[in-house]
């Protein structure tokens, strides 16, 4: 009874793209939303602030609330995650993720996050005499798409030297990154030099903020390919400037998954850019949705779900033995 079909999914997701354009905290929701959704949004939160570029806003550093029922710390970067220095220690091998509030870990311990976890197991198994330890550093802010961890890849993950950038896609992904462009165009968003074909694109589209959320992604969709296109190819050489490599992670919803065009599209995409691509689209296959979500009424994965993604990521990254071995390379 509490499996959603494909029609309620999506108006449940358009109904959470709207909620990102307030631009104000203080708007929280009222008690009939928080009791039919089960959880205030993160923006609506002291754990987040604000910002004038196309992220809008950031996880504040040092913030600790209880959210969906689980407790969220921040750490002194403003990372969903442990404390970690800014200069990489010698003899460890980082990974970045980049991703939005699956990857985040949104209404699950810190300790139960796939990204703690795979950490935790990284450092158990031997994968290479040359590295002393792995670190897994948690990017992901709930509420971003495709265009905001371009500006992250670009500014912010150069920072801590990572060895490997994964970047988690969705199902959904060309119309999830619409909607949160104007999301961030309606809360006051400037977009830069990095993303002036991005502005060029807005303009052959006619399509302003002030329009609503359907016609704005009406007459972004024709130009739909080209963004997307431009976007994974920034996303990619930003990673591979800082010495990284770029993984591109297709990971599944709970109760959503990839249809085959959507697959297609972007796994073509992911290999004219040159990024490594790991398929995890059958990774809750074997579970019944509502044993996987944090409760009936929000999707986010539980601590299983979180473990399943673990599990087959590092069934994956193992199977790809030289992206965790130092200075690892592409096979030619």
């Amino acid at each position: 009874a509490n499996t959603l079909n494909r029609l309620d999914m999506e108006r449940r997701e358009r109904g959470y793209y709207e909620t990102l354009t307030r631009s104000s905290r203080q708007e929280l929701v009222d008690d009939s939303q928080v009791e039919d959704l089960g959880w205030v949004g993160l923006r609506e939160t002291p754990v987040v602030m604000r910002t004038e570029d196309i992220r809008t806003v950031t996880l504040a550093p040092s913030a600790e609330i209880t959210l969906k029922g689980a407790h969220l710390r921040t750490n002194q970067w403003g990372m969903r995650d442990r404390e970690y220095t800014k200069a990489k220690p010698e003899g460890t091998y980082r990974l970045a993720l980049l991703g939005s509030s699956h990857v985040m870990g949104l209404g699950v311990e810190e300790e139960e996050t796939f990204d703690n976890q795979l950490e935790a197991r990284l450092d158990v198994e031997s994968f290479s005499p040359g590295n002393e330890a792995y670190q897994v550093l948690n990017f992901a802010v709930g509420g971003y798409g495709l265009l905001q961890m371009v500006y992250v890849a670009k500014h912010m993950t150069p920072q801590f030297g990572p060895d490997v950038v994964l970047y988690f896609i969705h199902p959904g992904e060309v119309n999830r990154m619409i909607d949160r462009l104007r999301a961030a165009m309606v809360d006051g968003a400037k977009l830069d030099q990095d993303f002036s074909y991005i502005s060029n694109l807005l303009k052959m589209a006619n399509a302003e903020a002030e329009l609503p959320p359907d016609e704005f992604r009406r007459r972004l969709l024709p130009y739909s390919d080209q963004m997307l296109n431009w976007s994974l190819r920034e996303l990619a050489s930003a990673i591979r400037d800082q010495n990284a490599i770029p993984v591109f992670v297709f990971l599944a919803f709970t109760r959503k998954n990839f249809e085959a065009d959507e697959l297609g599209q972007l796994s073509e995409v992911s290999n004219d850019v040159g990024a490594i691509p790991i398929l995890l689209t059958e990774v809750y296959e074997d579970y019944e949705p509502d044993h996987l979500v944090i409760s009936a009424w929000d999707d986010h994965p539980n601590a299983l779900g979180h473990r399943l993604v673990a599990d087959a990521l590092l069934r994956e990254l193992k199977s790809t033995t030289w992206l965790l071995a130092p200075n690892g390379k592409r096979p030619q």
